[in-house]
């Protein structure tokens, strides 16, 4: 190691110099600072208290006495009735088996001839009549292969008072389009003015569609078709 060259008149120190020097110093200052703890503990002790006792006030305030005023348990007595102490509810009767009715020895199940005159006898047609089978309103939303599509449409009367006052507006439908493409209910979604409704939907009634398909067969599906209605002639 080379030494460190001297500035000023200085001795050079190594790190052996180092070392030595802060060892020394850190035992020097733990060395003062439990001297000084200890002798300002020793005078606060010794001039604190007596100061204090000197002066005749208490170093704690004592406790206030409190005086406990002994309560009997308190006693229970069972509720009774005129004729002495409440009496027990009755028990429930015992449950008696019943016995179980015996099923038939012989059944006659129906052959195949006789199930297939019964379904001779029932009526599948469509229209509004016995036999019918009834077509619920589907879902709002029905995920299709093919989409419905207008091949009639029909245009909405503009009504005469919405001419004379010169309004103009949307009107918004949702049509439910059967199995067959017809439109068997209309709802109104949202209109701007009310007396467009009535014609639109008579004019709504009056679409027919092509059905949606969905795996191979028709389904039936809501369709939502807006309908404008401006002073140079109505839209959709």
């Amino acid at each position: 190691m080379s030494a460190i060259p001297l500035h000023m008149g200085q001795a050079a120190y190594g790190a052996a110099e180092l070392r030595s020097v802060y060892e020394r110093n850190w035992l020097l200052g733990l060395s003062l600072s439990v001297l000084l703890h200890g002798l300002a503990l020793f005078l606060l002790n010794s001039f604190g208290g007596i100061s204090v006792r000197e002066a005749g006030r208490p170093l704690y305030k004592p406790l206030p006495k409190i005086n406990l005023i002994p309560v009997a348990p308190p006693s229970f007595r069972p509720p009774q009735s005129s004729q002495g102490l409440v009496s027990t509810p009755p028990k429930f009767g015992i449950p008696v088996p019943v016995p179980e009715g015996r099923a038939p020895e012989v059944v006659d199940f129906p052959t195949q001839a006789q199930l297939s005159s019964a379904l001779s006898l029932v009526e599948v047609g469509e229209g509004n009549g016995i036999g019918e089978l009834i077509e619920e309103p589907p879902p709002p939303f029905v995920a299709v292969e093919v989409d419905p599509k207008i091949i009639r449409r029909v245009q909405p009367e503009y009504p005469k008072l919405a001419l004379q006052a010169g309004l103009e507006g949307k009107v918004f439908v949702r049509i439910w389009v059967d199995k067959q493409g017809n439109p068997r209910e209309v709802e109104i979604l949202r209109s701007e003015y009310e007396i467009f409704n009535d014609s639109v939907l008579k004019a709504a009634r009056e679409f027919l569609f092509t059905p949606a398909y969905m795996n191979s067969g028709p389904v039936s599906v809501w369709v939502t078709v807006p309908f404008v209605f401006r002073l140079t002639g109505s839209r959709w």
